[in-house]
């Protein structure tokens, strides 16, 4: 699939998927305040649509009314335009014609502007004439007699002034971080002084400090085509004089000074001579004209010599291509002219008079384009903040064995000993004896068993929460109130539970004839609802979740159970290896000795799926053999709701050498079946083995499942390696779309580093630098499209602009603070919004957060949450709230 241009600027046409098969189910709403997550889809329609009807093509007299005037907007009684009309003095075109005013230090003039926020182009066509009843009439258009006498294009930081005069202040002159003057750049042609002919001048002013250059010309052509485009901090002057084939990049600028939101039009200025007799603060505030003031030097006559007539003025958004994302405009060390002008001049602009593209795409409706949003759930941890199960006790981590010094009465754990016999469990995972033992230096110990509910971040409600188990032994916890024996004979307790307090369960003895077992331990109530006695079981009409997970995931298209599945660390190999409802947790949480998890029981994960009505993304262990691939792959077809689509992903990260998985694929290429067989080649093999069960499985009902072959956002080439080692046994190519605080940046930081520089930081460096890659790998799905000769999905399995990574730099960083405040400020909004729209303009159809919770603060492992706390309410949550 191509992109294609429609007069000069690319379009980005988007993918229609080829079906949308959601029917979504009715599902319960639960109560959270008066707010609703609305269901998560970016629609966008042509990503120049914001900024392209600020165009004006001055055929229309009443279009004068959509443009301001810096005199109208900062207050002076002093209307320095002696004609400004549209379509009225000259047909077709705006005439601006000054009295005797200028553009210089605090000398402020006319301009004509629109607010642009954010990246843009600006360009215009312009005729320049002289003023026959200014001076002598000459033969020439050259407005001569009266010293720079120019009209072009400006662009300018707004000022604060409401009220003229009162409010007006002279400029510092010095760059030194404030704005407190005139901010502008404009490039103008017309007569500069000197010689009867033309001249563009440039200038770049800073805080009053004007700094201009002059570059001569003839007399013809007085028709000129100038072009202003700001991208970041550059900005990049261009001109076309009439009958010139090619544009001229004229000059580049940083200013990282400029605001988002700047002034941006038309500017004239003339008879500098004169203008200069008066103050600046005078000069602003009044019409010099011989008819209105008094002269203030006779001797110089007014010799407004100018009439500026502009054609149309446009709008766009710039389309900077994707090889150039992260390097400086301004340099041209970095970006040559050629490169700049591969998107900008005539590819920088819409003309509305351009005929129809001879060679559209075969659909060329880009709004008809929706790309849709999920996440990535966290890991089932004691620490993580998620409510997910009314029975808290499933979020417990696995037993850890302590020993108790018989003598002493001192507890260590075990492991430290170096000695001592294995915890005791059961098939689902409950101890079943702890024994005494003896050491080696004849220290007689008790084994004890504890685990962990509730740690650092978790964020738990305060509340009564209820203990329930079965069996005889010594269970002890804190914040315990009351103890005894229910009416069918198990035991239990009642917690007071402060909120985000560490919670722990120690098991220091179990009568190995009826051992301490089927611990529950249900959430206080919310909304008025009890969880005690709440269990569940597959086919039940009840739920296993919290009623606040179900509402804050609930909107979400996909959710990927990558780390409910415990990807990453996973050893699963054959089905029995899986966990299962009836195991004693489902917890991840970091393991002392003995056990390993295997993630979530999948019918957890086929049962959130089913009650939100959200597409499920699983994740194949990279050990899994054939029987388990394949009874995996029934469970879901036999009890997903058919109306949901199936994501399907081999592993997760392959290429990521922190993982398991990567070495396990340098091992399985030393195998002599392997023999001669790349690392590309052998993880080829199995991407292809695992998706051939999954379709044989979902025999006739193929259209149920998308196979997904995930890469890696910063090296496309790597994607297209394995690509090419799948034999088309793909649905969709995924990478990620991160865009986060890197090193460098990270090194750059000092103690007066801001939560503002972070933002912009994010939003100025990173994420472009995501959209290019980006970029770059839909230009890839396109090709391979063509090469299977049908379409693909392009997702993403990860995705967010987060600011603490792993391993986390700024965790010993001097910008530490404001990093976390960068964090929770109300523009990561903005900063999700801007990363979304790169998402959408690249073609990306599903974006998929990593992740949906996560512990506060910062820590070696960073913290990528939408949410550090599961009830923050919707308005303060800004990532959230964006997507």
């Amino acid at each position: 699939m191509t992109t294609k241009r429609t007069g000069g600027l690319g379009w980005l046409n988007k993918r229609r998927m080829q079906a949308e098969r959601r029917r979504r189910r009715t599902r319960r709403s639960w109560a959270f305040g008066a707010e609703r997550l609305e269901r998560r889809e970016v629609f966008t329609g042509d990503p120049l649509a914001d900024i392209v009807p600020l165009s004006d093509e001055f055929d229309n007299a009443a279009s004068i009314v959509d443009w301001q005037r810096i005199n109208e907007v900062e207050g002076w009684n002093a209307d320095q335009l002696n004609v400004w009309d549209i379509n009225t003095t000259q047909p077709g075109q705006m005439v601006m014609q000054p009295h005797t005013v200028v553009w210089y230090g605090d000398w402020r003039g006319p301009l004509v502007f629109k607010e642009v926020t954010g990246d843009f182009v600006i360009t215009t066509r312009m005729q320049i004439a002289d003023r026959d009843d200014i001076g002598g009439s000459d033969a020439d258009d050259v407005p001569g007699d009266g010293q720079f006498s120019l009209g072009g294009l400006m662009i300018r930081t707004p000022r604060p002034i409401e009220n003229g005069a009162a409010d007006w202040q002279a400029g510092s002159g010095v760059d030194d971080g404030t704005n407190d003057g005139e901010n502008y750049i404009f490039l103008s042609m017309g007569y500069a002084n000197g010689g009867n002919h033309l001249s563009f001048e440039v200038k770049t002013t800073r805080n009053s400090d004007s700094q201009l250059e002059l570059t001569a010309l003839g007399q013809t052509p007085t028709t000129v085509e100038l072009q202003i485009a700001r991208i970041g901090s550059s900005v990049i002057v261009l001109h076309r004089l009439q009958g010139e084939t090619d544009w001229t990049v004229h000059r580049r600028y940083t200013r990282t000074d400029m605001p988002e939101t700047l002034q941006v039009g038309m500017v004239t200025y003339t008879d500098w001579e004169k203008a200069n007799d008066l103050p600046p603060i005078v000069h602003n505030a009044t019409v010099m004209d011989p008819n209105v003031i008094a002269d203030p030097s006779p001797a110089q006559p007014f010799n407004p010599d100018l009439t500026a007539a502009y054609d149309y003025t446009r709008f766009a958004r710039p389309e900077v291509p994707a090889g150039l994302a992260g390097l400086d405009l301004a340099n041209p060390g970095q970006v040559s002219d050629g490169e700049l002008l591969a998107f900008l001049g005539d590819n920088g602009y819409v003309d509305p008079n351009a005929g129809p593209d001879p060679d559209p795409d075969p659909d060329p409706n880009p709004t008809d384009h929706i790309t849709r949003v999920g996440t990535n759930l966290s890991h089932i941890v004691d620490w993580d903040p998620a409510w997910v199960f009314k029975d808290a006790f499933n979020r417990a981590r696995p037993w850890g064995v302590q020993a108790r010094n018989l003598d002493t009465g001192e507890t260590t754990w075990q492991f430290l000993l170096g000695e001592g016999p294995e915890l005791q469990l059961d098939d689902n995972g409950w101890v079943t004896e702890l024994p005494t033992w003896q050491a080696t230096d004849g220290t007689m110990y008790q084994q004890q068993a504890t685990t962990v509910v509730f740690v650092d971040h978790a964020n738990q409600p305060a509340g009564i929460y209820r203990a329930e188990w079965d069996g005889a032994g010594e269970l002890t916890m804190p914040y315990v109130i009351e103890t005894g024996t229910t009416e069918t004979g198990r035991n239990y307790a009642l917690v007071d539970m402060p909120f985000n307090a560490p919670f722990t369960m120690d098991l220091r003895s179990t009568d190995p004839t009826n051992p301490v077992r089927n611990i529950d331990l249900w959430m206080p109530d919310y909304n008025g609802e009890s969880f005690v006695g709440d269990s569940w079981q597959p086919g039940d009409e009840g739920t296993p979740f919290h009623p606040l997970l179900l509402e804050r995931v609930g909107d979400f298209d996909t959710l990927r159970f990558m780390d409910w599945m415990n990807t990453n660390n996973s050893d699963i190999v054959t089905w029995d290896d899986r966990r299962t409802v009836d195991d004693a947790t489902q917890s991840d949480g970091d393991l002392v000795e003995f056990l390993h998890t295997n993630g979530v029981a999948p019918e957890y994960m086929i049962e959130l799926a089913n009650e939100v009505g959200v597409n499920p993304w699983f994740n194949m262990p990279h050990q899994a053999d054939d029987q388990f691939v394949q009874n995996f792959a029934t469970l879901v077809r036999d009890t997903l709701d058919p109306e949901l689509t199936i994501y399907v992903e081999w592993s997760n990260e392959l290429w990521n050498a922190q993982f398991p998985v990567n070495a396990w694929l340098q091992d399985q290429m030393t195998l002599p079946e392997n023999s001669g067989l790349d690392f590309f080649q052998v993880a080829g093999q199995e991407i292809q083995r695992v998706f051939d069960i999954w379709t044989s499985v979902f025999a006739g009902q193929e259209d149920r499942i998308v196979r997904v072959v995930a890469g890696q956002q910063a090296n496309p080439w790597l994607t297209e390696q394995l690509l090419a080692n799948v034999d088309g046994r793909v649905d969709a190519v995924s990478v990620t779309a991160y865009a986060g605080i890197s090193y460098d940046m990270v090194a750059a930081y000092d103690a007066t580093t801001t939560a503002d520089d972070i933002i912009d930081d994010l939003l100025t460096v990173s994420i472009p630098w995501a959209s290019a890659r980006l970029q770059e790998h839909q230009t890839l799905v396109e090709q391979y499209e063509q090469t299977l000769g049908r379409d693909l999905q392009f997702v993403t399995y990860e995705s967010g602009s987060h600011i603490f990574s792993a391993p986390n730099p700024l965790q010993t960083s001097p910008a530490l603070d404001a990093a976390l405040a960068a964090m929770h400020d109300p523009r990561m909004y903005d900063v999700y919004q801007t990363l979304l729209g790169e998402v959408h303009a690249a073609g990306v159809d599903l974006y998929n957060e990593f992740n949906f919770t996560s512990h506060d603060g910062a820590n070696f492992f960073g913290t990528y949450g939408l949410l550090h706390d599961m009830t923050t309410p919707l308005e303060d949550a800004h990532q959230l709230r964006s997507l």
